[in-house]
């Protein structure tokens, strides 16, 4: 892929920022992987001191949007071509306090130049909408940050294990994140939805630790981590309760590159070793083990697309994967990239269908100026 953005400053408060993004694959024309150009960002953005200590900031236009650890809201990577929105977006910060509100549309890619639409003022329009108010805050009498958050969405049809048609679904989550003393981090949320999906009630949930301990004395700076994903699936078929939690915009690549699960009906557990090695270099690796939360319920693919129904079986392991990352950071404006990942199938793929092992590798230079 190759993208290309300017930015205006006009005075002390306004800004205008375009990019252009153009995908190209040599296995022809891919979905999300191709287009021959088109505006990926393009938006006015408004800023200004609101008395001593707080600032207002407004942004209309198309721009990518990511919310805190990516959960429901991220970059899409892996894919050649990100998500953007066609959106209003406002930023109120005060001292260490920003609150976020904003509405707008995914946008829907093409393959032709200029194609991209999002149809935020088209009321047939297909493309998901999102909505919601999004703040991050500290407390005096608790380590770390809290961030308190509240999403909207909505999409004309959708389609799962339990039922498919119009789904409207609320989020509420709350994220605790931070430091231990010098050398341990955590991070911690905890997300509910409720809404509905045709004439099914939706009720959802999802988890997730990550915890990270930095062991300065050895070499390389050894740091542990281990991760837990828990993500509520649906519990019986034609109940009219669908259970099965939707990560709306997640990234693709929020478990790895090669995208074969995404956290709907997924319980996974991913210890991980991270190194330097020397000035400059980055090895990461983890080993993930994955399983579906409920028997009754399937496998989902990024960003939530049911890829292989339940069908009856009882075998709950989906499979492990050996991921790595390696990173040599030459020049602040220079760097290389390995990344890589190893998928071993699990009892519920060999029994569900096809069940070949995936090998995903993808070598990349990042060039920017």
């Amino acid at each position: 892929r190759a993208s290309l953005h300017a930015q205006l400053v006009l005075g002390d408060h306004l800004k205008i920022f375009g990019e252009l993004y153009h995908g190209y694959s040599t296995s022809g024309q891919e979905f999300l992987e191709t287009d021959v150009l088109d505006l990926h960002q393009g938006f006015v953005r408004w800023e200004s001191s609101v008395g001593e200590s707080s600032t207002l900031a407004v942004s209309v236009g198309r721009q990518e949007m990511e919310l805190g650890a990516s959960r429901l809201v991220g970059l899409r990577e892996g894919p050649n071509l990100r998500r953007s929105f066609d959106m209003a977006h406002a930023v109120v910060s005060i001292k260490e306090t920003d609150l976020q509100v904003f509405y707008g549309k995914e946008v829907a890619i093409g393959f032709e130049a200029f194609d991209n639409s999002g149809g935020v003022f088209q009321a047939d329009a297909t493309a998901p909408t999102l909505w919601g108010i999004f703040g991050d805050f500290s407390l005096p009498f608790l380590i770390g940050k809290t961030e308190l958050y509240y999403l909207g969405f909505h999409r004309p049809m959708s389609f799962f294990h339990d039922g498919q048609g119009e789904e409207v679904r609320h989020s509420f989550g709350i994220r605790r994140f931070g430091t231990v003393k010098k050398n341990g981090r955590y991070n911690t949320e905890f997300i509910y939805q409720f809404g509905s999906l045709g004439d099914n009630i939706v009720r959802a949930f999802n988890f997730e630790g990550d915890w990270q301990h930095t062991f300065p004395r050895l070499p390389w700076r050894l740091t542990l981590g281990l991760k837990l994903d828990w993500s509520s699936g649906d519990a019986t078929l034609g109940d009219g309760r669908l259970q099965t939690f939707n990560p709306l915009f997640v990234n693709p690549a929020i478990y790895s590159l090669a995208g074969v699960n995404t956290p709907a009906n997924l319980t996974s557990l991913h210890p991980s070793i991270l190194l330097f090695p020397a000035k400059g270099w980055l090895i990461y690796a983890d080993y993930a083990f994955f399983w579906r939360t409920s028997l009754n319920d399937g496998l989902y693919a990024p960003p939530a697309f049911l890829s292989r129904p339940a069908m009856s079986l009882t075998e709950r392991d989906i499979g492990n994967v050996v991921g790595l990352n390696v990173t040599y950071t030459i020049h602040r404006n220079l760097s290389v990239n390995l990344l890589s990942s190893y998928f071993i199938p699990g009892s519920f793929i060999e029994a569900s269908g096809a069940s070949e092992a995936t090998f995903f590798v993808a070598p990349t230079l990042d060039f920017k100026f």
